[in-house]
């Protein structure tokens, strides 16, 4: 470690490892793989020396031409240039001598040139074989103080230990430049108009994903830095790549935006929400909340807090206009910490029309798993008079919302459960999804269907997280929000068993009451809901076992016709049978199949619809008999 002395001699240039026992003045190093090697002859005689006598002619031997070669080694790193990534590293934070070998030997132990592995922090004192007078100075270098550390070369996984028992690693995007220099920016940026390189940012977006994800184990204390580092560089060499798309197409919509966004991690964060627009992974991924994003642009643990400040609706990113809460949410913005690490962000309106995804977002809508187009109309439902004056008073509530709310000032009354909240409740197949989805087709709104399986999640927090992301879908496309089997998810909390059932059911109510559109729950069991939810709900409409009369018109509904039906079919005498709207469908249905299997010509007799009314009244899934089959 002393002073630098060139050595003269003959020595090949090339980065062989003769390149250290001897070379010329002007001799360098130009490449990585060239101080990386000569370092392992360095390092290894270093280790004989371990072997021999210290008082004997073999050692004094020895050590003076290990002195010479470390002395060769640094010249050599001197006189290289910075175009060499390592050599850059190493003039950019000045390191010392022992510095420069100790980034060296943590390096090569990562590339496995190393005949002993390195883990603690002992174990580069003993390959660097530190004299006892350098000990003290050499532990300096290698804590949290040192210029090492301090500059992210290499990290500590757990700071609370020792400093000779700490576990380190170096820098795996240091490690990345060794091995591949500079160029480790992916390639999917070669693109040629702007909508495919909305495409590629989807590799953007799973970096971050990734990366995001790594820091928040090591936040719960899976030490993971290593991975995040490694995220952490390549959303980098991304980002820098994208930078230099966009200044070749200054028109793009993205480059305009771009020269709106002085700040960087402002920056990350739109690009991420791009993500979610785009699709590239699912929406309702923790990416996507004020935690996630606060991670995507943190560079260490520490800048956490900082990312979440970017978030508060006084930050430039929401003051612009560009980033919002999720589409709904009505209630005032909780500026705490805590308040912005669990809400969910996504791209405004503005944002979207200024990046050209309007219609990326329309498209993506029409996949959005149990939204659908209404077709069935009002007019096609044969219902009772009460359960009709029902419906019609709920739709008077959601066409006439604006008189309501506004001009008649009951909004300024009712700060929240403005919007109309129906329970539709009736024995199975008497109409309730259908009329649903008429009462969608009357508002000319599409019906977004509920799928219990896929809300109910077995992971803590996550089924409220599905709740609120069903009702902010549901104002997203302005759809007509129908909850089937309700009484599965709206269960009594006094009679739950678990905590997390109550909070389930908390959350329910809660975002019934922020809801302003129209939500339907269904149920069969009506006693079997919630006490609060009955302030909650606006109109209760009761779906009965359709009675003689109503059956005789759902018979006549159902028939098309164009349906070959015998001359001495009665359908008087069919609806005698005690059959609720559902099964009246499966009879016709089954009773015109047995009829086209004989010839597509017909006729559908009365054998057929009795031989189908006995299929569906029969001892079966239901356990019901409904009596004798037969016309009358």
């Amino acid at each position: 470690m002393g002073t630098v002395k060139r050595q003269t001699g003959s020595a090949k240039k090339g980065g062989s490892p003769s390149k250290v026992s001897g070379s010329s003045e002007n001799e360098a190093f130009h490449s990585n793989d060239e101080i990386l090697t000569a370092a392992t002859v360095v390092f290894g005689m270093r280790k004989g020396l371990v072997r021999l006598d210290p008082k004997g002619p073999e050692y004094v031997a020895q050590h003076k031409a290990e002195r010479g070669l470390t002395r060769l080694w640094h010249a050599s790193v001197d006189a290289g240039p910075s175009t060499v990534p390592l050599l850059e590293v190493m003039r950019k934070h000045r390191l010392s001598h022992m510095e420069r070998e100790i980034l060296a030997a943590l390096l090569m132990d990562k590339l496995g040139l190393l005949d002993s592995r390195i883990r603690e922090v002992a174990d580069v004192l003993r390959v660097l074989l530190v004299a006892p007078p350098h000990m003290m100075r050499a532990l300096r270098y290698l804590s949290e103080q040192g210029k090492l550390y301090r500059g992210g070369l290499f990290y500590f996984e757990d700071l609370d230990e020792e400093v000779c028992e700490r576990k380190l690693c170096v820098d795996p995007n240091l490690l990345d430049r060794v091995l591949h220099g500079d160029s480790v920016a992916p390639a999917a940026l070669s693109v040629r108009k702007e909508k495919d390189l909305f495409v590629a940012l989807g590799r953007l977006t799973q970096i971050m994903q990734q990366k995001s994800d790594k820091l928040a184990e090591i936040q719960r204390g899976n030490s993971n830095r290593s991975q995040f580092l490694r995220y952490a560089r390549r959303q980098k060499a991304f980002l820098e790549q994208l930078d230099r798309m966009l200044d070749l197409h200054p028109k793009w919509s993205l480059a305009k935006v771009r020269k709106d966004m002085s700040s960087e991690p402002d920056w990350m964060m739109l690009l991420a929400l791009v993500g979610k627009t785009m699709e590239h992974i699912d929406a309702n991924d923790r990416l996507f909340s004020g935690a996630g994003l606060a991670r995507v642009v943190c560079r260490k643990r520490e800048e956490f807090s900082a990312g979440l400040a970017r978030l508060v609706s006084t930050a430039p990113l929401l003051q612009k206009g560009y980033v919002q809460l999720c589409a709904g949410d009505i209630l005032p913005f909780q500026e705490s910490p805590d308040g912005i690490k669990h809400a969910e962000f996504e791209l405004t309106d503005d944002a979207l029309q200024k990046l050209g995804l309007e219609e990326t977002r329309r498209e993506a809508f029409k996949k959005v798993a149990g939204l659908r187009s209404a077709q069935v109309k009002l007019s096609d439902l044969v219902l009772s008079a009460e359960t009709s004056a029902g419906i019609q008073l709920a739709l008077s509530h959601a066409q006439k919302s604006e008189v309501l709310m506004k001009q008649w000032g009951l909004g300024e009354v009712f700060s929240y459960g403005k919007g109309a909240t129906m329970l539709f409740y009736g024995p199975p197949g008497t109409g309730k999804t259908a009329t649903a989805e008429a009462i969608a087709h009357e508002l000319n709104k599409p019906l977004l269907v509920v799928d219990y399986s896929k809300v109910q999640n077995c992971l803590v927090g996550q089924t409220e997280k599905n709740i609120a992301s069903t009702f902010r879908r549901a104002r997203q496309h302005n759809a007509v929000l129908f909850w089937d089997e309700a009484d599965a998810m709206f269960s009594d909390r006094d009679k739950s068993g678990t905590a997390w059932e109550v909070r389930d059911v908390n959350v329910l109510l809660q975002e019934i009451e922020r809801f302003d559109g129209v939500c339907i729950l269904a149920t069969n069991r009506k006693l079997t809901l919630d006490k609060a939810l009955e302030r909650r709900i606006t109109a209760k409409v009761e779906f009965p076992r359709p009675d003689h009369n109503i059956r005789k018109g759902i018979w006549k509904r159902l028939i098309p016709s164009t349906l070959p039906v015998a001359a001495d079919v009665d359908f008087a005498s069919l609806a005698a049978f005690d059959l609720s709207g559902g099964e009246i469908k499966n009879v016709v249905l089954n009773a015109a199949r047995q009829a086209v299997a004989r010839g597509t010509s017909g006729p559908v007799t009365p054998q057929d619809f009795e031989k189908a009314v006995e299929m569906e009244t029969r001892q079966g899934w239901s356990g019901s008999n409904r009596g004798p089959v037969g016309f009358v």
